[in-house]
């Protein structure tokens, strides 16, 4: 349309609702290109808003377009709707050339034509995402997967695909619209048409076509670097290997665990997850060196800088290999080049581990795979290992000692992995010091002078030991008191952070100054986790027992506190800016489920400075959507204590997962909360670790097009244990 077409507010939300409706029918049947043309046919429609401005006196009009309510519906999340557009522009394109020209009929030069305009159909899809104000983080999923579909990581495109949707979704968040920032946005949440029959139904279908299979196995207390083989489950209850209770976990999906224990031990598992084996599960695995017992013995110093303690934190970041073995993975007919496209699919993944003591060790798990490969057929199968190729025994040693940075002082608390595509190579770690610090996990330059900005003398003092064991490029400082939580968003250019000092930090990766942008205050306890729901709203619980919403750009005060828990917060889920419900756990055994769309409505108290200006105050919702108790089964209430949640196996965004000190797992409806489904872990202490998994999760070069049902979780606990549940193929 040339001109907006203006609507009374009467109309526009009868349209919308009347819209809503017509998707919840295209969601329900797949009908893709239906919800696709709904939306381009609502372009034009707008209704104009009025609100009072915070620093300007008078009104403010806001424009909020239909396109923008539409696009909230969770069928556009999905990214068989972009998969969907794109074809058809790639259709459209090709129809039209044809038509144009009919002389050429050379098949080879039609195929190399078709793939060049497959990739602008991409680039058309993701500026036509943009513009229905489709997140950010759905247009980087939409990105990866077409350019792993198509193997453009092969060549510089799939790259190029993936900083285009990320500048374009930066360029559109910096925008204010009307200059209301998230908190228009959340308006728009709360008026919204609710879609919860929609987003409850469940594939279950594509659970009855698969099985379960149970893995488990022990953390073995730290020995001498041996490789284990076989640990089967039964074996777990033999009573004759030490084990570790387990603080720390991280994985790669089903592909590769890594586990950390309370003597400071990381063993690294790699079950064998293939759909054809009929036996009981195996799981391999090794204890990683951290370099200790190797001080003791030939008196070496420069393995580590302050000793090992127990595994405080652990992370498992993913390389850029997986993208690039796909497609040689399809030609794969035997276990030579399958082992090639596995170690291909491992390139640049690390695991990343922090001790209680301030250690921090980054681990190739290429490296370790290739040296424990070629230590078992009695040859180098890698020659290109930075380790020269030289001798197995010694190619093996070095991968298992991995790589020591800086560390903190007092001890690693937190450690976060930017995204893979965005910012490569890289670690954010927070430390009881206060300080956050910025890592390139690439080959280290030995005795290379520190790049960090120092901003304190302990700073000084800290970079100039720093020479034996790695320099962080960057130093970010500003909490009075230790770091709780580091999270990045999606892109890579902004920094999350929560700490003892009761504060949030925003803060500016991108520019390389160690820029605080925001500082957030308003929780009266330690701030535990901080996560982002869209560009600039972001959610963070406290020890304070609430849960906090705020809108970084607009004011350091928060929008909402929720408080319906009569303790802290242990857990929350919170999905993407198109998912409104939102999950949270206290330690007290109580979960609470929230709805974004009907906060503003809610009953709520005002707290805040007593002024004319409504807009400064925070609005307190103490009544959830639904309240369960994780430890009611029927009549009967049992003690769980924290309970830790994850997502759903039935429905990754209508479902999640909550399990506690009773060892089991129970999966909800997130809309009616009414249980799902209940299995026990096999645990015989407390839950440490909990999490699930997908197919995109792992490390497997088979897979091209990830499903949106979680196939999978991992349990530890202090019992010294992992097990694994995973769905597998009939």
């Amino acid at each position: 349309m040339a001109a907006a077409s203006r609507l009374s507010e009467i109309a526009f939300e009868c349209l919308v609702r009347l819209s809503c409706v017509m998707l919840d029918s295209c969601m329900e049947y797949d009908e893709f290109e239906l919800a696709y043309r709904l939306l381009t046919h609502t372009a034009g429609f707008v209704m104009v808003t009025k609100f009072k401005h915070i620093e300007e006196e008078g009104e403010i009009e806001s424009v909020v377009s239909m396109t923008s309510r539409i696009g909230l519906h969770p069928i556009f999340a999905n990214l068989g709707v972009w998969r969907t557009v794109m074809s058809l522009h790639l259709r459209d394109r090709l129809s039209e050339i044809k038509s144009e020209a009919n002389l050429s009929d050379d098949e080879s030069e039609e195929d190399e034509e078709e793939g060049v305009l497959a990739y602008e159909a991409a680039v058309a899809t993701l500026y036509e995402m943009v513009g229905y104000g489709i997140p950010g983080e759905e247009l980087s999923r939409f990105a990866m997967q077409a350019s792993e579909e198509n193997g453009w990581f092969c060549d510089d495109r799939g790259r190029q695909l993936l900083l285009i949707a990320r500048r374009i979704a930066i360029r559109r968040d910096q925008v204010e619209i009307g200059g209301a920032g998230d908190q228009d946005y959340m308006d728009l949440i709360s008026n919204s048409q609710e879609s919860e029959s929609a987003s409850s139904s469940l594939p279950i279908a594509e659970i009855d076509t698969r099985k379960w299979r149970e893995f488990g196995w022990c953390h073995p207390a730290a020995p001498p670097s041996v490789i284990r083989q076989d640990a089967k489950a039964p074996e777990l209850t033999s009573g004759l290997m030490k084990r570790s209770p387990i603080t720390a976990l991280a994985s790669f999906g089903s592909s590769v665990i890594a586990s950390g224990g309370v003597d400071g031990s990381v063993f690294l598992a790699i079950p064998d997850v293939s759909d054809d084996n009929e036996t009981a599960p195996k799981v391999r695995g090794i204890h990683l060196d951290w370099g200790s017992a190797s001080r003791a013995s030939t008196g070496l110093s420069s393995d580590g800088v302050y000793g090992v303690g127990a595994i405080s934190c652990l992370a498992a970041s993913l390389g850029s290999g997986q993208h690039v073995a796909m497609k040689s993975s399809k030609d794969s007919t035997n276990d030579t080049s399958r082992q090639e496209a596995i170690l291909a699919s491992m390139e640049g993944s690390r695991v990343v581990a922090g001790t209680t003591a301030g250690d921090l060790r980054v681990w190739s798990v290429k490296d370790i795979y290739s040296a424990v490969l070629a230590s078992q057929k009695g040859e180098d199968i890698d020659t290109k290992s930075m380790f020269g190729g030289g001798n197995v025994s010694n190619r093996l040693k070095f991968a298992l000692r991995g790589r020591a940075l800086a560390g903190h002082r007092g001890g690693v608390t937190c450690i976060d992995v930017p995204s893979h595509v965005y910012r490569p190579d890289s670690l954010v770690t927070g430390g009881a010091d206060g300080m956050i610090k910025l890592w390139s996990l690439r080959a280290l330059t030995t005795g290379r002078k520190s790049s960090s900005m120092v901003n304190s003398p302990q700073d000084a003092d800290s970079v100039g030991n720093q020479s034996r064991g790695g320099d962080a490029l960057s130093i970010f400082t500003g909490h009075s008191g230790r770091v709780m939580c580091v999270l990045s968003a999606w892109h890579g250019d902004r920094l999350l952070s929560g700490g003892a000092d009761r504060t949030l930090r925003v803060w500016d990766l991108a520019g390389g100054n160690a820029k605080c942008l925001n500082k957030l205050s308003g929780h009266s306890g330690w701030v535990t986790m901080v996560k982002y729901w869209g560009p600039n709203t972001v959610v963070s619980a406290s020890t304070d027992r609430s849960i906090a919403l705020w809108d970084a750009r607009l004011r350091d005060s928060p929008l909402f506190m929720l408080r319906s828990h009569s303790s802290p917060v242990s857990d929350f889920l919170v999905g993407s800016r198109t998912d409104p419900m939102m999950v949270s756990a206290g330690t007290d055994g109580t979960i609470s489920t929230w709805d974004f769309r009907k906060l503003s409505g809610s009953r709520s108290t005002k707290t805040g400075t007593p002024d004319n200006d409504d807009s400064q105050h925070c609005h307190v919702v103490r009544v959830p959507s639904r309240t369960l108790n994780h430890g009611v089964t029927g009549v009967e209430k049992l003690a769980t204590s924290s309970v830790r949640l994850a997502r759903g196996f039935s429905n990754s965004t209508s479902s999640f997962l909550s399990v506690g000190s009773d060892a089991v797992v129970r999966e909800w409806d997130i809309a009616s909360g009414q249980p799902l489904d209940s299995f026990g872990t096999g645990h015989c202490d407390a839950i440490t670790c909990f999490e699930s998994f997908g197919q995109s999760h792992g490390m497997n070069p088979n897979i091209c097009s990830p499903s949106r049902l979680h196939e999978g979780m991992i349990t530890s606990s202090w019992d010294g244990t992992i097990r694994m549940r995973r769905l597998s193929k009939i």
